[in-house]
């Protein structure tokens, strides 16, 4: 069984029903892959419909989070590995939001090296990150 962080471009896209991510996430069931997130997606989920007024889907985002294997938090060791990937980047010229680094570290920090997003551009830049197709 694989490790799989659901990135927040993933989460939304699902609540909104699109095609493609309920797709993925069928597919992902299926190979009995194990889902886990990560608290600054949630954070970015959340706003996102609290924001636009979406209490539903809110409530809904918040069931599913609950209902994955684990939700990797933002302590001092992924800060620091965000931190590190962002300063590797910069230093290459290439820049990512604070918020991928923050899900990155987050996940490297726990294990996890496989992520489902539709920001390629981002984390494809990140070392020890797999795109999940």
């Amino acid at each position: 069984m694989t490790l799989v962080c659901l990135d927040t471009t993933w989460t939304v896209d699902f609540f909104r029903n699109r095609k493609e991510a309920v797709q993925k996430l069928k597919r992902l069931q299926e190979e009995n892959a194990i889902l886990t997130s990560t608290a600054a997606t949630v954070f970015e989920t959340l706003y996102g419909f609290f924001i636009k007024n979406e209490q539903e889907k809110a409530r809904l985002a918040v069931q599913f989070f609950r209902s994955m294997q684990s939700i990797f938090p933002l302590d001092m060791e992924a800060g620091c590995q965000a931190a590190e990937i962002a300063a590797e980047l910069a230093k290459k010229g290439l820049s990512i939001g604070h918020f991928d680094s923050l899900i990155a570290g987050s996940m490297l920090r726990n294990g996890c090296q496989s992520i489902v997003t539709s920001n390629l551009k981002d984390f494809g830049k990140i070392k020890g990150i797999n795109c999940v197709p």
